[in-house]
Parts: C-alpha cells; sequence; structure tokens
C-alpha cells in the first residue's frame, strides 16, 4: 500500500505516480490534495500519470469504488481546470481496459486524454499539446525518490 504521489512543482503541469495498491485512506488523502490543487487559481493544467505500477489484480472492488466516488466528486473541477492528462500504463491490456473506460464513460469533453506504454512517448506528447517545453519537469522517479 502507499499513498499516490502528486507533485505539483509546476503550475502548469503536475506529476502523478500510482502505486501498486493504495488503501481507502491513501484513495481518500490523494483525491483531497487533487481538490486543493484544482480549486487553486491558475493557468490550465496538464497531467503527466504514472499507472505502470497498479496491480489490477490486487485492487479490490471496494477500492475501485472509493476513488470512483472520490473522481466523481472534483469531475467538475477537472472540466474547469484540466487541459489533459497523459497516462502511463505498461501492460497493453490494462492500457486497452483503461482507454476503453474512458471512451464508453464520455466524460470531462474539453479533456484531452491520451495512453502511453513509457513515460517518454507521454511527455513528448504533452510537450507538443501545450506548447510548452517539459525541461525542469521531475520525472516519475524524481517523484517517486521525493515521495
Amino acid at each position: 500500500m502507499g499513498l499516490p504521489l502528486l507533485d505539483t512543482s509546476r503550475r502548469w503541469v503536475h506529476v502523478a505516480v500510482f502505486p501498486k495498491s493504495a488503501s481507502l485512506d491513501e484513495i481518500r488523502a490523494y483525491y483531497a490534495k487533487l481538490r486543493e490543487t484544482l480549486e487553486r487559481p491558475g493557468p490550465p493544467i496538464w497531467f503527466l500519470v504514472d499507472l505502470s505500477d497498479i496491480d489490477v489484480l490486487e485492487t479490490s472492488a471496494l477500492q475501485r469504488k472509493t476513488a470512483a466516488e472520490e473522481y466523481e466528486k472534483v469531475a467538475p473541477l477537472f472540466e474547469r481546470r484540466v487541459a489533459g492528462e497523459a497516462f502511463v500504463i505498461a501492460n497493453p491490456l490494462v492500457r486497452g481496459v483503461y482507454v476503453a473506460f474512458w471512451w464508453l464513460s464520455n466524460r470531462e469533453k474539453g479533456v484531452e486524454r491520451e495512453t502511453f506504454a513509457t513515460e517518454a512517448k507521454a511527455r513528448a506528447w504533452v510537450e507538443v499539446r501545450a506548447g510548452r517545453s517539459l525541461e525542469g519537469v521531475p520525472t516519475f522517479d524524481e517523484v517517486r525518490r521525493s515521495g
């Protein structure tokens, strides 16, 4: 178990790293921090999100339900503040399921989302879409080390 890490050191791009598994309290704490971040005034935010370590077999239905309920609470803030999200999911099967979920749920119409097998590809996509360099933005490993 572990708390998902969220680096907000850059106002326009944030880096999130999710652990293999998280307790219900850790899931709620992450979404509380995310809410605080999204409520702050500032430019549209891009997210780099590492979901590669999540063990879908170890995640319970209650954990998924809790994460979904917590996300629903911040969804309106996403629509207002988030420009896009680049997800890194190394496992192709999990990546496909994730893409299908977002496509079927048809959420946040103004938020761009893409999934990638590597961090390098995700970072390149954000740079192109945002029209800004990610130089100085922490990598997933740097976020893990600082967390």
